[in-house]
Order: structure tokens, then sequence, then C-alpha cells
């Protein structure tokens, strides 16, 4: 997820809707556990509403991502069911994916995709990443060189 959380409607607001619907999408179409999200929102010093308050979270999101996706509730956690073609974490792993065969087929110019278009503003670096998103690049290795699509270390 590149930039502010948007769903097509809009912006989600409130940082802890935010973040749940991040935590979600990083790990789209498998359950998350309520721990890990307890963990996402609030770090290190949850409130003991912590588990009412993702299910108040978790009503407001489904209201919001109305049919683009589907929210599901398993005992311990939440799944978050979203087309591939609909998440840009996934269209990054599949445009990386098919870059990285390009390279090892000696297609460069495939493998690059486009170049950046004039007049349009790289995207900046934030100085540092949030917990969140350090612990699924940890996890995932999506940005290690040698990865697959889905961040497997190549054989």
């Amino acid at each position: 997820m590149l930039g502010r959380i948007r769903l097509a409607d809009g912006e989600v607001g409130g940082a802890r809707l935010r973040t749940l619907l991040a935590a979600l999408l990083l790990d789209t179409n498998r359950m998350v556990t309520v721990d890990r999200l307890v963990d996402a929102l609030w770090d290190a010093a949850p409130p003991a509403s912590a588990i009412a308050n993702i299910r108040t979270h978790v009503w407001t999101l489904r209201r919001l991502i109305g049919d683009a996706a589907t929210l599901v509730s398993h005992p311990g956690g939440y799944e978050l069911v979203v087309p591939e073609n609909v998440c840009d974490t996934h269209v990054f792993l599949l445009c990386a994916g098919a870059g990285r065969a390009a390279l090892a087929d000696g297609e460069f110019e495939r493998a690059g995709g486009r170049p950046a278009t004039p007049g349009r503003p790289r995207p900046r670096t934030p100085r540092r990443s949030p917990p969140l998103l350090r612990q699924h690049v940890g996890t995932t290795g999506i940005l290690r060189p040698g990865a697959d699509a889905g961040g497997a270390a190549a054989a």
C-alpha cells in the first residue's frame, strides 16, 4: 500500500481504522489473528477494551468497504477477502514476479516496465517505516532480491 489508505468512495478516516485496514490488506485472503491486530493498533499498551474496539472497527470497516471486499470473522481473527486486481499489494507482487521472470529470461526492457512519467513526482521514501510495514517486509521478504512474487526465496 503506497500513499494514503483509500477506498473507491474516499479515504478511510481515523488512524486506528486505517491501521486495521492496512493490517488486513497486508495479509489479504488469510486470517489475521486478533492478537496481531491488537499489536498493530496499540503496539505495547493496548487498552482493556482492545478486543471490543476491534469489533467496532471491523463493523465500521465492513460498512465502508461495501462490495469491494468481504471481511470474514473467524474464531480468533479476521480475514479480508479481496480480488487480486483490487489490492495494490497483490498487483505489486504480481508485477514484481513478472519483472523477476523477465530479468531471468534476459528481457531487460520488459523487466523494467514503463519509465517514470515526466513531470510526475516520484513517491517520497519515508525516513522510518511504520512498525506494521517493517514487520510485514521482514516476514515476507517482498523487497529482498531473489525472492519470488510471494516473497519466498527463489530456488
